[in-house]
Order: C-alpha cells, then structure tokens, then sequence
C-alpha cells in the first residue's frame, strides 16, 4: 500500500506539474484537473500524518502468557463500509485490533485466536489492493495494511 501512495503521489505531482506548464488555453479544465490533484496529494499526506499519530499514541498491547508479539502496523478495520482505524497486532495466538479512541468514542479491543481463523483472502477496495480478510465460522473480518502479502505468510504460516 506505501508504494501505491507513493506512486499516486508522484504521478499527481507530474500530472500537475505539467498541467501547469504546458496547458494554456483551457484555464476552466486546469482549474478542475489541480484541484483534483491537491485533493489527491492532501488525501495521501492526511493519511501518513495519521498513521504516525496512531504509531505514536498506541505503542502496544497486553500481551497474554506465553505469547510473543510477531507483527504490528497502525491499520484500518472495516464492517461494511465504515471503517475503525487503530492498530493491527499479530502475535503466536491471537490477531488483536486495537482501535484508536478519539474524543467521545469508546473503543473495544478486537482479539480473534489463531485458531479459529479459517480462511485469510485479499480485501481490496476500488479495485486497489488494500488488506487481508480473515474468516472465522462467526464472522468475516477485513483490514487495511501496507503489505497484505506479509500478514497472509504470517498467518497461514
């Protein structure tokens, strides 16, 4: 996902670079075209400040007896179409989601065991890759991480 953000970043920059140089007559069309691209560049900048408040504010998670910490990224949880960001933490036994709490919310952790984990899948949403799914015999869970690939080695692994 960081090298997607990255490459939408750089293509909007060049795209607005250009527009603005070599575009002369259609002042009506640059107008729409950097106005997309700022929004394009705000989104993708918005995102990373945020990223680095949750890393900030959510340093870790109890762990339990026995259990070691194997992964952890500030993530996305999503049920539908709303989506929880916190972060995503992977241990030996259990995937816990760690929401960020904001003013007036309150915030339940998510813990699913391993083991009754029964199938992880890709999420993607508006055909860009975003995350992994997992799914219990209950429920379908589905979270935005940098590198999907790395977390569906994790656990299946």
């Amino acid at each position: 996902m960081k090298q997607i953000k990255r490459i939408t970043l750089l293509i909007t920059a060049a795209f607005l670079a250009i527009t603005t140089f070599f575009i002369e007559e259609e002042y009506f069309i640059l107008s729409i075209l950097m106005g997309i691209s700022l929004g394009l560049i705000f989104f993708i900048l918005a995102d990373s400040v945020n990223r680095y408040f949750i890393n900030r504010k959510i340093v870790s998670v109890e762990l339990k007896a026995s259990e070691e910490l194997i992964r952890a990224e500030p993530s996305t949880y999503y049920i539908g179409a709303k989506g929880i960001q916190g972060k995503l933490f992977l241990t030996n036994r259990r995937l816990i989601f760690q929401p960020q709490i904001k003013r007036g919310q309150h915030g339940k952790e998510l813990s699913i065991e391993r083991r009754q984990i029964k199938k992880i899948g890709n999420y993607d949403r508006a055909f860009l890759p975003t995350g992994f799914q997992a799914e219990t015999r209950k429920a379908q869970y589905s979270f935005a991480v940098d590198d999907r690939k790395a977390w569906q080695q994790e656990l299946n692994g």
